[in-house]
C-alpha cells in the first residue's frame, strides 16, 4: 500500500508504504538539482523515528528516508511534515547558472548581447555604467529592475546561485557570458578591466 505524504510541490514528494509491519517513508527528487529534505513526523506505536531526519536527494532519485516497525495487532498513528531546500553540487549550480542565463539571454532577445546590466531607478552608478559601455561601444542590454518584477526576478536568482542568503544588493549588476558581478567596489576600475575584454 502507498500514500503520499502532504505534497508541498510536484517537484519534492515523499510518500509513506506500508508492509505488513512496517511504514517507509520514501523521498523523491524530480528537481534538476540535489535537494536537502527534512521529514519530521509525529508517531504513536511506531518504533524507528527518534527525531528529525535529514536526507540529501540527488535529481530524479528516489530514497527510503525512515523505516518504522509497528505491531500490526495494536493501533497506530502517525502524522508528517517536511521541508526542502535545494543544495546543488558544484556540477548542477554551473549547469543551472548556465541554464538560467541562456533562458535570461533568449527573453531578453539578447543572445548575441556581451553584457548585461540591470540596474535600479535613479542609480547613478548604473548610469555611470551605461554611458561608459556606450562611450566605449560595447554592445550591452540595460535592464531596469526597480520596476520590472520578471527582471528583478530573474536578476536575483542569478545571485542567489552564488550567495543563496543575499537579500540586498549594490547597483549595477553586470552579467557577461562567463560571470555575474555585483556590490561591485570600484567601478571605474572594473569598467577599464571589461572594456579591455572587448579590445
Amino acid at each position: 500500500m502507498k500514500f503520499q505524504v502532504a505534497a508541498q510541490e510536484q517537484e519534492i514528494e515523499v510518500t509513506m508504504e506500508q508492509g505488513d509491519s512496517t511504514l517507509i517513508f520514501m523521498g523523491f527528487n524530480r528537481a534538476k538539482v540535489t535537494h536537502e529534505v527534512v521529514l519530521r513526523l509525529t508517531a504513536d506505536n511506531l518504533n524507528g523515528y527518534h527525531g528529525p531526519v535529514t536526507k540529501l536527494i540527488p535529481p530524479n532519485t528516489y530514497v527510503p528516508m525512515v523505516t518504522l516497525q509497528y505491531d500490526p495487532t495494536e493501533p497506530y498513528s502517525v502524522s508528517s511534515q517536511y521541508s526542502y531546500l535545494a543544495k546543488p553540487t558544484p556540477d548542477e549550480a554551473k549547469l543551472q547558472e548556465f541554464e538560467i542565463k541562456r533562458e535570461l539571454l533568449e527573453s531578453f532577445d539578447a543572445e548575441n548581447i556581451p553584457v548585461i546590466v540591470f540596474y535600479g531607478e535613479g542609480c547613478a552608478r548604473s548610469e555611470y555604467a551605461r554611458k561608459f559601455l556606450t562611450r566605449k561601444k560595447i554592445p550591452f542590454k540595460y535592464l531596469e529592475t526597480s520596476k520590472n518584477e520578471y527582471y528583478n526576478k530573474a536578476m536575483f536568482a542569478l545571485i542567489r546561485m552564488k550567495d543563496p542568503n543575499i537579500t540586498q544588493i549594490q547597483y549595477p549588476v553586470i552579467m557577461t557570458l562567463d560571470k555575474l558581478d555585483y556590490d561591485i567596489g570600484n567601478l571605474s576600475w572594473y569598467l577599464k578591466e571589461l572594456a579591455s575584454e572587448f579590445k
